[in-house]
């Protein structure tokens, strides 16, 4: 470690809970000499590389959100050995250039499975019973019995019984496949990197720590392909981070085989469901839930569109609730420990 006075310095910025990182590094840190400086309210975008590589010549370690991007800084950020992404994404940081300097990236991707499972769930409830469409005809009636009238016609289906497909079977995948079990949901796991009897295994293993028996009470099945997952499926729900595989890994092929009027759910990363191919089928999605950017002008027309129930945009909050930030953070200084008790041990 190359620190001043061998003390090794923490910029915790991007918002990155403080108080709970600060309290987690000293109740654990030991005879380990560390510091940490709030900058919590200090973010450095894609034309601020010089800044943020200027503040780091005075760190050893940054802890950051999304907002901040490491790019062109990396090659100037003088002692830095390491950076933790608070939360699981890491398309905010070249990583290929983070190795080429000697600088190890982590992340804390359990952190906020939870959070984003739960807003999947209330996406999945509300797309079978019509939520979002019943509210904003009640919002835009203008005639008397706005109830009655809203009502009628009314014919919702609920998620029990009904068949769902998770996408991904980490972290958060899993979490969102043990709520969806315990909806009674007819579930299957696809996850490209794992055989399937692997992903059965860890969704398994992930149940009974939380103390569940899943096995004599719902079906679980796993696919080999992706074309198996979604074929004839009334929900799929994607938890992949975005790699040059799975770019554009839902096509027209794909949204064909699900279910007329299925959901389909992108909370992971823009650029893994072909836009295109979404715009040009629209008419066989019954809803498309996504917590991200919308690139192509159409599916964003829509989503602004308060006639329009089919697209459903958040912006980006899935992970936003306290206790995943507390988490983030908690673990992102058990992160350092860990990497500093390893390289104490060198």
């Amino acid at each position: 470690m190359t620190s001043k006075g061998n003390e090794y310095r923490i910029a915790v910025m991007d918002g990155v809970d403080y108080s709970a990182f600060r309290d987690q590094l000293m109740c654990h840190a030991g005879d380990l000499r560390v510091a940490a400086d709030d900058k919590t309210s200090v973010s450095f975008g894609e034309g601020e590389q010089d800044m943020l590589a200027g503040l780091m010549r005075s760190y050893d370690c940054a802890v950051i959100r999304s907002k901040t991007r490491f790019r062109q800084a990396l090659y100037d950020c003088g002692r830095i050995s390491l950076i933790i992404r608070a939360g699981s994404g890491l398309d905010n940081i070249d990583l290929a250039v983070a190795q080429e300097n000697n600088i190890e990236v982590r992340n804390t991707p359990a952190a906020n499975s939870i959070a984003v499972a739960e807003v999947v769930q209330a996406m999945a409830l509300s797309s079978g019973r019509r939520l979002f469409e019943t509210v904003s005809k009640l919002q835009l009636y203008k005639g008397k019995n706005a109830h009655t009238a809203v009502k009628k016609g009314y014919n919702a289906c609920g998620v029990e019984e009904s068949s769902a497909t998770v996408i991904g079977c980490g972290s958060i995948g899993k979490e969102v496949a043990s709520r969806f079990l315990m909806a009674e949901m007819d579930l299957t796991l696809y996850d490209a990197l794992m055989r399937a009897d692997d992903v059965r295994r860890e969704l398994d293993k992930h149940l009974r720590s939380k103390g569940w028996d899943y096995e004599y009470i719902y079906a679980l099945e796993t696919a080999d392909s992706l074309e198996e997952a979604v074929e004839g499926r009334d929900l799929v729900t994607i938890h992949v981070p975005l790699t040059e595989y799975t770019k554009g890994m839902i096509v027209e092929k794909h949204i064909k085989l699900m279910n007329k009027g299925a959901t389909l759910i992108n909370t992971s990363r823009q650029g893994i469901v072909d836009e295109q191919d979404l715009y040009d089928n629209l008419d066989r999605i019954g809803m498309y839930f996504t917590d991200l950017n919308i690139i192509h002008e159409g599916l964003a027309a829509a989503a602004k569109d308060r006639h329009n129930h089919r697209i459903v945009q958040t912006p980006h909050i899935c992970a936003n609730t306290r206790q995943a930030q507390i988490k983030a953070a908690k673990m992102a200084a058990d992160t350092v420990i860990e990497f500093l008790a390893q390289k104490k041990g060198l």
